[in-house]
C-alpha cells in the first residue's frame, strides 16, 4: 500500500452535487490487455501516464494501450510482484516489490535498488509504503521489518520507535502544521504512531482512540482531520479526539483519499464510499447501483478529475463526470423505456413509460405518483400540464385528466374521443386542449362547452395517425402525421392552410414533430432527415441527412435553448446545431450545418433516444431526453469543457522491423529508413477515443496532417537527409497541447546513394566500353580472314551439290505425287472417322459407314458384326446388300469354319479376290449364310484396347474388286468404327439411366415445391408481391421462405451451395431449420436466427469432423407492424436487402460471412442486424446472385447495377407488372445462352 498525495497538476474533481451513481463507469480487464484482473495500486505520474501495480508486473496506461513491464522486458527485475508506487519531488517514480527491492523510473528509464546494487545497504524486503518528507527523506514501510529511510543515496533503518522494528508498516503519511512536521505511521496490529520532533504518540484500541489496530488506510485531509481506516471501520481524529464513523462500521477499509472538491473517498470490501462535502452524508457505489465488483483495493485521481479504482478481480475502473444527469431503473424508474416527461411544478417532473406507472423526480430523487384509478394500459405516451393547473396523461387507454385538486377523469370514446389511443396532448393560446390520436385524428376539448370536437380527414386533415401537435404564437396548430407529412391548421377558420409532404419536397411523409424556432424557421423532424423551411421562402425545403453530412437520418424532436442553438433527439444520441451555422447556411456561406453529437462518451447512459416521442425543455432551460435506457438531462448553459491540454509523447519508432521503444532513441540517432512507423499518444483520460492528433515530418510534409484517434504515422521511401517528426494532440473538447513532441533523426545514405559509388560506377562503365570495343575490332578481323577461306571451299561444294539436287528434284516430284494421293486418302478416312464417331445410334451408324465407304471402294454388300459375350456369338444387324437391309443374322463362336469367326478369333484381316476358287481350296471354311455369294470380300476385326469386339466386312459381286490398299483403309476405319460402336452402346445405357434419374429428380421437384410458400400463403401475408423463381436444373439450390408467428412476419431468400440435386438437399435442410428456429425455439432476432442457423447447419453436416464447406447465403428480415410504421429488422449472410422509399433505392449490405462451412477460430464476429422504419407503399427486394451472374452469348453478366436500375424504374408499377419487366430484362440479356445458376428474386410492397 502507499499513501496518495494529490499533486498540483490535479485541476478537477467529480461534481459532489451529483449522486454517486451518476458518474460514468468504464472497466478494463484482461480482455482489454491487463495481465491480471487483480490490481494493488493505481497512480498518475506528472507526465500524465496512469501506472498500476499487480502481482504480475507493472502497468503503464495511456487510456488506450497497456504497456506491461516485467521480467521479460526488465531483465534486472528479480520479482514481478509490485507492491507500492510513489513519485518524489524530482519526478522519480519509486516502485516497491515483494522481496525484490526497488525500481526507480525517471525520464522513462529504469534503475534498480537491491541488496546487490546497494552492496547490502538495502535488504530485499517487501515494500508496503513510501512517503517523502519536506527535506527529501524517503520513509519506506516494509512487511515485517519496520521502516527504512533513504537520504543522499543511503538507506538506513529507522529505530526511534522500537515497537515497530519487526512489524509490517501499511501506510506512512507526512503532514505539516505551522513550523512542525509529523510523520504518521500505520501498522499491522500495533495501531497508529505519530513522530514529531522525536516525540512519539500512540493511537490504538487500548487507549480508546481506534476501532481496530490493523490499519489499512490513512488520510490527513485539508482541514488537518485524520481519517484512519481499519479492517473493521473508520476512525476520524480531530483535535486529539477520535470518533467512529457509524456508516462504515464493520466494513474493511482498503484506501482513503480526498479529491479537490473535498470529497472523502473510501475504497472498501463493500464498495466505494463517498463522504459528500456538501451534505456531509455518506453514499455508496456498489454492485447494486453499477459497480462491477465491490472490493476496491486502491483509489487514485488524475489531473482531469477522473477517479481511478484498482479492483480485486475486477481490473481497472474509471469514474468520470459526464455532461448529462441520468435516471434509470437503478435510480428508481419503473421502466428503462421512457416515453414522456414534463415539469409539472418548479423542479418537479412527471415521467411516463411503457410500464404504465407515473414516476416523479424532485431534488434528484425518484418517486412514484399513485393514481387513484390505475390505467388499463402500460403505454403512457405523453404528459402535459395546462395553464389551469390540470395534468393530462395521454395513454392507449384514453386521455387522463388529473385536476389541481387531485381528482381524476379518464376521457374515452364514450366521452366523445374519436380514438382511445391518444399519443399527444397540448393547449392552444385560446385555452383549448387538443389531443392527437393514433387512428382518430385530432380532438379539441373546449372547457366552456365541456365536450370533444373531432377534427379528422373528413374535416380536411391529411391523416388520422397523429405523431405530434404543436401550437404556434399566431393561433395556428402544426400537426405531424405518420403517413401524410405536416399540416398547419388555422384555428380561427378550422381549415388546413398549408401542407408539406413529399410532393412539396419532404424526404418522407413520416414526420415525428414540427416546430417554429425564434427566427420563424419551420423545422420538421422526419425519419429520413431534418427539414428546414425559412420564412422568406416557405416553398423552399432544405433537407439535412446522412447524404449531405448530417450525423443521422431519423430525427424525433427539436427544441431551442437560451443561446438560440437547436437541440435534437435521435436514434444515435442528442444533436446540437449552432445558430450561427444555420444563418450562414441559409445565406449560402456554408454547405453544412455545424453540429455536435452527444452520446455515451459524453455521459448518456443510453444514447438511443426513444423513437417517435418528444423531449422536454424545463423552466431553467435544461433539456430532458427520454431514451430506451431511462432519462438523460443536460443543461445547455452549464456544459463543462475539458480545458486540460493533453501532453503528447512519441512512444516508439518501428524501422525495418526493429522497434525503438520510448525513449530508447536519441534525437540524433543515425538510422536508415525504408519504411518507418512513428507511434505516439496523447494523455487525455476523459475520452481517449475522441482525441485528435496532428503530425508532420519536417523535410517531407509541407503541412500538418490531422487524424482522428489514429496513433501512428507511416513513411516510406525517404531520401537520405535530416528530418524532424512532430506531433501534437487535442482532447475530446478540441483543446490542443502547446508543447509539440519531436524526434530528430538522419537518414544515412546507402552505398548506391553516395557520390563515390556513382564516380566508381561511371569509370567502370567507361573501361568496360573501351575493352568491349577492342575485343570487337579483333574479333571482326579474324572473322574476315576465316570468311575468305570458307567462301572458296563453299563455292566448290555448291557446284557439286547443284548436280545432286537436280537429280533429287525429279525423285522428290514423283514422291510428292504419291504422298499427295496417300494424304488425300488419309484425310478422307479421317473425315469419315469423325462422321462415324459423331453417331450415337446404331442404325444411323451403319448407314453412315456404308455411305462413306462407297466413296472409297466398290461395295455391293456391307455389314458389321458385334460380339455378344452373354450369348457367345457375332450378331450382324442391318446388313446391307445393294442398298437394302437384309434379315438379322448371327454366327456362333463355336462355328469356327465361318470367315467372320476366323477373323474375330485370330484378330487378322481376310482378303479374298475370288471366292469360288478360295472355297474350292478351303473346303472346311464357309461363307456367311446371308445374301448372294460375293466374288470378292474383305473381313477386318474391330478391336478396342487389344480386345476384339466385332468384325467389318465389305463384299463385291466382281472378282479382284479389292486391293491391299483397301484393306489398309478399312483397318484404319475399323478403329473409328470400334469406338463408334462402343459409344453407341454406352449412349443407350446412359439414355436409360438418364430417364430413370430424370424421373427421380422430377419427384424431388414435387417435394421441394411442397415446402415453398404457396400463393395462398403469400397472399394472406402480403397484399402485393411477386417471385421470380427459375431453377438452373429441375431442382433448385435456391429457395424462399416465410412464416408469420406471434404477429411477426419473417421472410428469407436462401442461396444454397450448388444447384440441382445437391442444392435441393441443402434447401430442404435450410427450410426445416428455419421453421424450427422461429416457431419452436422462438428466436425472433434475424441476426440470432442466422447465428443459430449457422450452428445447426454445421451440426447437420458434421462439419466439425468432415472437411465440408457446404453452406448457404441468406437474406432475412422481420416485419413488425408498429405505430411508427413498418419496422423492418434485417440481417444478411453474404446477401443484401434493397428497399425503395420515396422513389429512392437503398441497399443494406449483409455481413461477409456465410452460413455453414468453416470460420476462422480467431474470428469472433457475429451477425449484425439493422432496423429501419418504412411507410406503407415502400418496396422491399431480396435476390440470390443467380440473376446478376447470368451471362449473355458473349459471356457478359447482367450485373447488380443493371438490376438496381430496373428496380428503380418499375418500383411504382404493380407487382405483377414488375415481375414481367424483370423477366423481360432477363430474357433479352440471356437469349439462347445457358442458365448459369439458380435464380430467385422476391419483391414485396408494404
Amino acid at each position: 500500500m502507499f499513501f496518495y498525495v494529490l499533486s498540483s497538476t490535479v485541476s478537477f474533481a467529480l461534481d459532489p452535487k451529483k449522486q454517486i451513481s451518476q458518474y460514468l463507469i468504464k472497466q478494463w480487464t484482461t480482455r482489454d490487455g491487463l495481465p491480471t484482473n487483480t490490481l494493488n495500486n493505481v497512480y498518475q505520474t506528472k507526465d500524465g501516464f496512469i501506472w498500476a501495480s499487480t502481482y504480475n508486473g507493472l502497468i503503464r496506461f495511456d487510456g488506450v494501450e497497456f504497456k506491461i513491464f516485467d521480467k521479460k522486458n526488465l531483465p534486472y527485475l528479480t520479482n514481478s510482484s509490485i507492491s507500492a508506487l510513489y513519485q518524489t519531488k524530482d519526478d522519480s517514480l519509486w516502485i516497491g516489490t515483494h522481496g525484490g527491492g526497488f525500481m526507480v523510473q525517471k525520464n522513462h528509464h529504469f534503475s534498480f535498488c537491491t541488496s546487490v546494487t546497494t552492496k547490502g545497504n538495502f535488504p530485499d524486503y517487501s515494500i508496503e509504503a513510501i512517503c517523502e518528507t519536506k527535506e527529501g527523506t524517503l520513509w519506506i514501510g516494509t512487511r515485517g521489518h519496520g521502516i527504512m529511510t533513504y537520504k543522499d543515496g543511503l538507506f538506513a533503518p529507522f529505530t526511534a520507535i522500537s515497537e515497530i522494528n519487526a512489524i509490517s508498516i501499511n501506510e506512512i503519511q507526512y503532514g505539516e502544521s505551522g513550523a512542525n512536521s509529523t510523520v504518521w505511521i500505520a501498522t499491522e496490529g500495533k495501531g497508529l504512531f505519530s513522530y514529531q520532533n522525536e516525540i512519539v504518540e500512540k493511537y490504538n484500541v487500548e487507549n480508546g482512540l481506534l476501532i481496530n489496530d490493523v490499519i489499512t488506510g490513512l488520510l490527513l485531509d485539508k482541514a488537518n482531520t485524520l481519517w484512519v481506516g481499519t479492517i473493521n471501520g473508520v476512525n476520524r481524529i480531530r483535535n486529539g479526539k477520535s470518533e467512529i464513523i457509524k456508516e462504515l462500521e464493520g466494513i474493511a477499509i482498503n484506501d482513503i483519499i480526498e479529491d479537490k472538491e473535498g470529497s472523502i473517498w473510501f475504497g472498501t470490501s463493500a464498495g466505494l464510499y463517498r463522504r459528500n462535502p456538501l451534505t456531509k452524508k455518506y453514499e455508496v457505489l456498489n454492485t447494486e447501483n453499477g459497480l462491477p465488483h465491490n472490493n476496491v483495493m486502491h483509489i487514485g485521481t488524475d489531473r482531469e478529475g477522473n477517479l481511478w479504482l484498482a479492483m480485486y478481480r475486477a481490473g481497472l475502473i474509471r469514474l468520470k463526470d459526464g455532461k448529462f444527469i441520468n435516471y434509470t431503473v437503478q435510480q428508481g424508474l419503473a421502466s428503462v423505456s421512457v416515453s414522456s416527461i414534463y415539469e409539472v411544478e418548479n423542479d418537479t417532473y412527471w415521467i411516463g413509460s411503457d410500464a404504465g406507472i407515473i414516476n416523479t423526480i424532485k431534488n434528484q430523487n425518484v418517486g412514484t405518483y399513485s393514481l387513484k384509478n390505475p390505467l388499463s394500459t402500460d403505454r403512457l405516451r405523453n404528459i402535459f400540464k395546462d395553464r389551469e393547473g390540470n395534468n393530462w396523461v395521454a395513454s392507449y387507454a384514453g386521455l387522463l385528466r388529473i385536476s389541481s385538486d387531485g381528482s381524476e377523469r379518464l376521457f374515452t370514446t364514450a366521452d366523445g374521443l374519436t380514438d382511445n389511443q391518444v399519443r399527444v396532448v397540448t393547449q392552444t393560446i385560446n385555452g383549448s386542449i387538443w389531443a392527437g390520436t393514433r387512428g382518430g385524428g385530432l380532438n379539441e376539448y373546449s372547457p366552456s362547452e365541456q365536450k370533444w370536437i373531432p377534427f379528422t380527414k373528413d374535416d380536411g386533415l391529411t391523416s388520422n395517425f397523429i405523431m405530434g401537435v404543436e401550437p404556434t404564437q399566431d393561433g395556428n396548430l402544426i400537426v405531424s402525421t405518420n403517413d401524410a407529412g405536416v399540416s398547419i391548421i388555422n384555428l380561427k377558420t378550422r381549415k388546413v392552410s398549408k401542407i408539406y409532404t413529399q410532393t412539396e419536397g419532404l424526404p418522407s411523409n413520416l414526420a415525428f414533430s414540427a416546430r417554429y424556432d425564434s427566427k420563424k424557421i419551420l423545422w420538421i423532424c422526419a425519419n429520413s432527415g431534418l427539414v428546414a423551411i425559412a420564412p422568406n421562402n416557405i416553398n423552399k425545403v432544405h433537407i439535412f441527412s446522412l447524404s449531405n453530412g448530417f450525423p443521422v437520418d431519423a430525427i424525433f424532436d427539436i427544441r431551442e435553448d437560451a443561446n438560440n442553438d437547436l437541440w435534437l433527439s435521435s436514434s444515435q444520441g442528442v444533436i446540437r446545431i449552432e445558430r450561427n451555422s444555420i444563418t450562414e447556411y441559409l445565406k449560402g456561406k456554408r454547405k453544412e450545418l455545424k453540429t455536435e453529437l452527444f452520446d455515451r462518451s459524453d455521459g448518456m447512459k443510453e444514447e438511443e433516444c426513444t423513437g417517435a416521442v418528444h423531449f422536454h425543455k424545463d423552466r431553467q432551460g435544461r433539456m430532458w431526453f427520454p431514451t430506451i435506457g431511462g432519462l438523460s438531462m443536460i443543461d445547455p448553459l452549464q456544459i463543462s469543457k475539458n480545458m486540460i491540454a493533453p501532453p503528447t509523447y512519441i512512444t516508439k519508432m518501428s524501422v525495418d522491423s526493429i522497434v525503438y521503444d520510448f525513449p530508447s532513441f536519441s534525437e540524433n540517432k543515425k538510422i536508415i529508413i525504408e519504411a518507418g512507423a512513428f507511434h505516439f499518444t496523447g494523455l487525455s483520460l476523459v475520452s481517449p477515443s475522441d482525441m485528435r492528433f496532428k503530425y508532420r515530418l519536417k523535410g517531407f510534409d509541407e503541412e500538418w496532417i490531422e487524424v482522428t484517434n489514429e496513433r501512428n504515422a507511416l513513411y516510406t521511401g525517404l531520401a537520405p537527409k535530416e528530418y524532424t517528426f512532430e506531433v501534437m494532440a487535442a482532447n475530446n473538447d478540441g483543446v490542443w497541447c502547446e508543447e509539440i513532441a519531436t524526434i530528430k533523426f538522419k537518414i544515412k545514405p546507402l552505398l548506391y546513394q553516395t557520390p563515390y559509388f556513382w564516380i566508381a560506377l561511371i569509370l567502370s562503365f567507361l573501361i568496360l566500353v573501351w575493352l568491349a570495343y577492342r575485343y570487337q575490332v579483333g574479333r571482326i578481323r579474324r572473322q574476315n580472314i576465316k570468311l575468305e577461306e570458307t567462301v572458296k571451299e563453299r563455292t566448290a561444294e555448291i557446284n557439286q551439290q547443284k548436280e545432286e539436287i537436280e537429280t533429287q528434284r525429279d525423285r522428290i516430284e514423283e514422291q510428292r505425287k504419291a504422298i499427295s494421293e496417300s494424304y488425300q486418302q488419309i484425310h478422307k478416312v479421317g473425315e469419315i472417322g469423325q462422321k462415324i464417331t459423331a453417331k450415337l445410334q446404331t442404325d444411323m451408324l451403319v448407314q453412315t459407314i456404308y455411305q462413306n465407304i462407297l466413296t472409297l471402294m466398290p461395295v455391293e454388300g456391307f455389314g458389321i458384326g458385334m460380339h455378344k459375350s452373354d450369348e457367345n456369338k457375332i450378331e450382324f444387324r442391318n446388313y446391307i446388300e445393294h442398298g437394302e437391309l437384309l434379315p438379322f443374322h448371327s454366327d456362333l463362336l463355336s462355328q469356327v469354319n465361318r470367315l467372320s469367326i476366323q477373323c474375330f478369333t485370330k484378330k487378322k484381316s481376310i482378303l479374298i479376290h475370288d471366292t469360288e476358287k478360295y472355297f474350292s481350296k478351303n473346303t472346311q471354311l464357309k461363307y456367311l449364310d446371308m445374301g448372294k455369294m460375293p466374288k470378292s470380300l474383305i473381313y477386318v476385326p474391330l478391336v478396342i484396347n487389344e480386345k476384339t469386339v466385332g468384325v467389318l466386312t465389305v463384299q463385291s459381286f466382281k472378282n479382284n474388286a479389292y486391293t491391299k490398299e483397301d484393306v489398309v483403309i478399312l483397318e484404319a476405319l475399323a478403329a473409328y468404327i470400334s469406338i463408334a460402336q462402343s459409344n453407341a452402346k454406352s449412349y443407350e445405357i446412359i439414355q436409360e439411366k438418364n430417364r430413370n434419374i430424370t424421373d427421380s429428380i422430377r419427384y424431388a421437384l414435387t417435394i421441394q415445391q411442397a415446402v415453398l410458400p404457396t400463393p395462398e400463403e403469400m397472399n394472406r401475408l402480403f397484399d402485393e408481391y411477386f417471385v421470380v423463381f427459375k431453377p438452373k436444373d429441375i431442382v433448385s439450390g435456391d429457395f424462399y421462405w416465410t412464416v408469420n408467428y406471434k404477429g411477426k412476419t419473417f421472410v428469407a431468400i436462401v442461396d444454397c451451395t450448388g444447384h440441382g440435386v445437391p442444392g435441393g438437399f441443402m434447401s430442404m435442410i435450410g427450410n426445416a431449420l428455419l421453421n424450427e428456429i422461429v416457431t419452436i425455439e422462438r428466436i425472433f432476432s434475424p441476426a440470432k436466427i442466422l447465428e443459430k442457423l449457422h450452428q445447426d447447419v454445421r451440426a447437420a453436416l458434421q462439419q466439425e469432423k468432415a472437411k465440408n464447406d457446404d453452406g448457404m447465403d441468406v437474406a432475412i428480415f422481420c416485419l413488425d407492424k408498429t405505430e411508427e410504421g413498418n419496422k423492418i429488422t434485417f440481417a444478411g449472410a453474404k446477401q443484401a436487402m434493397y428497399y425503395i422509399e420515396n422513389h429512392k433505392l437503398t441497399k443494406i449490405k449483409g455481413d461477409k460471412m456465410s452460413i455453414g462451412g468453416r470460420r476462422s477460430k480467431r474470428r469472433s464476429d457475429t451477425f449484425k442486424e439493422k432496423t429501419i422504419i418504412l411507410p406503407n407503399g415502400s418496396m422491399i427486394y431480396m435476390m440470390s446472385d443467380g440473376f446478376a451472374d447470368q451471362a449473355d452469348l458473349q459471356g457478359q453478366k447482367i450485373g447488380s447495377n443493371k438490376i438496381i436500375e430496373q428496380l428503380e424504374k418499375v418500383a411504382e408499377l404493380s407487382t405483377d407488372k414488375q415481375k414481367q419487366e424483370l423477366e423481360v430484362l432477363l430474357e433479352q440479356h440471356q437469349r439462347t445462352a445457358p442458365q448459369r445458376d439458380d435464380i430467385t428474386l422476391l419483391g414485396i410492397r408494404l
